[in-house]
């Protein structure tokens, strides 16, 4: 029952209406994992754990103030009173809990720049308005059809500048392209801020002639401009481009640019699973 109370409450930022996430079916199932969850022994777990961890550690939480919600009840049973305890935590500092240890800065601010990109990365196949065309638009392993684009979106629990402030981030950031065979990569950054998720994305490009223009300048267009993506609420903040070499030949017939936009995302609800179709239906109105 913790597991899945754990997911929701992170899910809709424990109901907050600001995060948009949350519907009555998820605070129903809140209410009954919080009433039916064996907290005693989760409980005697967290409190062994919480015994060795330094009460210097940045995230360190007193589980005691957590669980301080206890109720009491007497019976009286051959004449002697027999005290049931039963303990429950604090919702709110239940979830707080959670969450940053989820956010855990250090965690996030030790790992180098390719593990954080590829901790919670997920590849898109799209297609193209020709592509769907001519076929049923499916995609078949690596065979990709010769229209079909793809792309990576990485959701990273950091500010933009903390990510890109990590050493070496952009040869990072084209090694890995190079690893998962992509030539844009979306990096969802969000961090919570007086208890409100705030979010940024960067897009990460290679020039490439079977994209004509940039794809980053091309799909930031879409995100600013178009009415599918309007309710993202998308304000462009900075742009670089950096020149590399694509293989160890250090050439200038070898050397290619590298574009990266950063925008501001207004809208605090648009996750990865709002912006991926966003990202597919500017590929399928591409002829």
């Amino acid at each position: 029952g913790f597991v899945l109370l754990g997911v929701i409450l992170l899910d809709t930022m424990n109901m907050n209406p600001s995060a948009q996430k949350g519907t009555q079916r998820d605070e129903d199932a809140i209410e009954f994992l919080m009433e039916y969850t064996d907290w005693n022994t989760l409980y005697s777990t967290l409190s062994s754990k919480n015994e060795n961890q330094s009460e210097n550690e940045e995230n360190h939480y007193n589980i005691h103030e957590i669980f301080k919600g206890i109720k009491t009840d007497k019976e009286e049973e051959e004449n002697e009173n027999i005290s049931i305890i039963i303990i429950k935590p604090d919702r709110e500092k239940l979830y707080e809990y959670l969450r940053d240890s989820k956010f855990d800065k250090t965690f996030w601010n030790e790992m180098n720049a390719k593990d954080a990109l590829r901790i919670d990365y997920k590849r898109f196949e799209a297609f193209t308005s020709s592509s769907i065309e001519g076929g049923d638009g499916g995609s078949n392993g690596d065979n990709h059809d010769s229209n079909s684009r793809v792309f990576g979106l990485a959701s990273v629990l950091l500010d933009a500048n903390d990510i890109l402030s990590k050493d070496d981030f952009y040869s990072k950031a084209i090694e890995y392209m190079k690893e998962v065979n992509i030539d844009l990569l979306g990096v969802l950054c969000m961090v919570i801020v007086d208890d409100e998720p705030k979010r940024e994305i960067i897009l990460i490009g290679n020039d490439n002639e079977k994209f004509g223009e940039s794809i980053v300048n091309q799909i930031t267009n879409y995100l600013l401009t178009h009415e599918d993506a309007s309710f993202l609420d998308i304000a462009l903040i900075g742009q670089h481009e950096h020149d590399y070499h694509h293989d160890d030949n250090d050439s200038a017939q070898t050397r290619k640019k590298i574009t990266l936009k950063r925008l501001r995302q207004g809208n605090p609800k648009g996750s990865r699973k709002q912006i991926a179709p966003v990202m597919l239906s500017f590929f399928s109105k591409r002829s």
